[in-house]
């Protein structure tokens, strides 16, 4: 990721709520990404020798969630010091964490953090939800569009299969969009940021994201980290009073695992994307997790 001189409208950079902590502007910063020829909306402003990330979406849900968590005692989130709302869009401006490079230690901090999240946010016997929260509901993947893929009767019954597992999973606040871009390190510790995606939704699906996701050609975590890192989460739920046994534990994250590829193999098929390397590789994690489905007769 890099940062690129740029301008904010005057509109924006003079909101009196800005204003409060911004008055003397030095420099304009805009997060870029050249690997995938991306601008986000993520700028780091410079005032008075001081930098703050001042970040724009559509609505003011991501705010929302990060004051509820916040309060709720969830302390690996950013820091808003305000929002405001200007020119159609929502603003937030937050402390900027100075991050390092993100280290095995930082991913064992991470699978605490997520852990802490989704035990204590996770419904138990119906209980009420946070009003205005979104909520998951696993996506109806016309398999049709699979035709080109060869997927027999008994592949399809295991998509069915684990999209069920899924929506019997204990549902909980999931970050869902838990990828390393999105995990700031420093010295002594982890934030995790970006919280527009949140929800109630199945446990395991931020372990699906975070441990079968492709950033390009590799896996956004070296796979001989894996096994540690899931223990190290698995004994932390389990610690915190969940009941599943590590059989049942490594089927749901199977289930995660391809649900995410499924639904990104689905998108390309439904939109017709270009088949990109990326693209295949999804496809091929696919199609092997739904062969070791089969071949276990689990």
């Amino acid at each position: 990721m890099e940062l690129k001189s740029c301008s904010i409208k005057e509109s924006v950079i003079r909101n009196y709520e800005l204003t409060k902590y911004i008055n003397n502007i030095q420099d304009i910063k805009q997060f870029y990404s050249k690997e995938y020829d991306r601008k986000y909306d993520v700028y780091i402003i410079k005032s008075n020798e001081v930098e703050y990330v001042l970040k724009s979406n559509k609505n003011s849900y991501e705010g929302n969630v990060i004051k509820l968590l916040k309060k709720s005692g969830i302390n690996f989130i950013p820091e808003i010091k305000c929002g405001f709302e200007c020119d159609d869009k929502n603003w937030l401006l937050m402390d900027k964490i100075d991050a390092i490079k993100i280290e095995e230690r930082h991913l064992e901090q991470i699978m605490d953090c997520l852990s802490d999240l989704h035990l204590k946010f996770r419904l138990i016997n119906n209980a009420v939800r946070y009003p205005n929260f979104k909520s998951w509901n696993s996506i109806e993947i016309n398999l049709d569009l699979f035709s080109d893929i060869e997927l027999t009767l008994s592949d399809k019954q295991w998509v069915v299969y684990s999209n069920k597992r899924l929506e019997d999973s204990f549902t909980t606040i999931i970050h869902n969009d838990m990828i390393t871009l999105n995990i700031l390190a420093s010295e002594d510790s982890v934030s995790i940021i970006d919280w527009e995606y949140a929800m109630y939704a199945p446990y395991i699906l931020d372990l699906g994201r975070l441990f079968g996701d492709f950033n390009k050609k590799e896996k956004w975590i070296e796979p001989k980290l894996h096994k540690i890192l899931l223990d190290r989460y698995y004994s932390n739920i389990v610690a915190g009073g969940i009941d599943i046994n590590r059989e049942e534990f490594n089927l749901d994250l199977l289930c995660a695992k391809l649900y995410n590829y499924l639904c990104i193999v689905y998108s390309h098929k439904k939109n017709s994307w270009e088949e990109s390397d990326w693209y295949f590789q999804n496809l091929n994690e696919m199609k092997e997790i739904i062969r070791v489905l089969n071949n276990n007769k689990l």
